[in-house]
């Protein structure tokens, strides 16, 4: 706690942006699944990348801050995070984090940035090219995915669990989903594929399932319960659908992502949501890349 006071020593108001950019970085790196760098936190949160270095330099001695923006910070001792989060040991309100809001944060961060970097295509490869033969794949990812958007696309689901039913936020959390699965959500399969985490999409679907339900409890004494059922029912018949889509196709899809909207859509169910909401990528006629010579 020293360490923290000395570090905003000349820092009075609680409300100052230096101590809400503090409660939003620190409260991310200590809650993320897998290390991120200044750089990706700056694209994740949206905060100036200068901003985050200024205000985690001093806390050199509980995190390892590299001096490249690209590497990632990693945390010295799990202790540091137990002592932030628990409200009994954290006595500075300034510093406390509290998970349930900073899960929040980070979630909506998260489905922000998915909407704004997601389409199809994202690395630019030919139509049906195959992973395995594609020259310097890795630099591709790299420029056109990056590390923040990777990270987002393989971890929103969890961070999504980590907010309980009756949040404040549910409302949003719904309404950003909503927009996913009818505008990104073929374009995440293809940042999961491209990034070698396919499997991930599959358990993701249980992740949020599991979110909605747990939603749709505690506020079923709020609302309408017929409402409630709605909502849970349409949801079902999301990730049910993108289930069967992403098991169906797995392999295909796996070694070659453009075969989503080549292959993988126009062959799945017509009764899918998929079919629906994704009219305008079925109407691109197929082609044929290879044949007999015309006479």
């Amino acid at each position: 706690m020293e360490v923290l006071q000395q570090a905003f020593s000349d820092v009075h108001e609680v409300n100052s942006q230096q101590y809400l950019c503090f409660q939003s970085v620190v409260g991310t790196v200590l809650l993320i699944f897998n290390p991120l760098s200044i750089k990706s936190l700056s694209e994740l949160l949206g905060y100036n990348a200068q901003h985050i270095q200024s205000t985690i330099h001093s806390l050199h001695s509980l995190l390892l801050v590299p001096g490249d923006t690209e590497d990632p910070i990693h945390i010295f001792h799990k202790s540091f995070p137990d002592f932030l989060m628990d409200p009994d040991h954290c006595e500075d309100k300034r510093f406390f984090v509290e998970p349930v809001s900073h899960h929040a944060e980070i979630l909506l961060a998260c489905l922000r940035l998915m909407g704004n970097r997601l389409k199809e295509n994202i690395c630019n490869l030919d139509d049906y090219a195959v992973l395995s033969e594609v020259k310097d794949l890795s630099t591709q990812k790299k420029v056109c995915i990056g590390d923040a958007l990777e990270y987002t696309c393989q971890f929103w689901t969890k961070h999504l669990l980590g907010i309980p039913g009756d949040s404040p936020c549910a409302e949003e959390v719904q309404e950003a989903i909503d927009k996913f699965f009818t505008v990104h959500l073929l374009h995440w399969i293809e940042v999961l594929a491209l990034t070698r985490s396919l499997g991930t999409g599959v358990y993701a679907m249980n992740n949020i399932e599991q979110w909605y339900n747990l939603v749709s409890d505690m506020q079923i004494f709020h609302y309408k319960p017929i409402l409630m059922v709605f909502k849970a029912g349409v949801v079902s018949k999301w990730t049910n659908d993108s289930q069967h889509f992403l098991l169906e196709h797995f392999d295909t899809i796996q070694n070659s992502p453009s075969h989503i909207y080549h292959s993988a859509l126009p062959f799945s169910p017509s009764t899918s949501w998929l079919h629906k909401y994704y009219n305008a990528e079925l109407l691109v006629m197929m082609r044929v890349v290879k044949g007999l010579p015309a006479k």
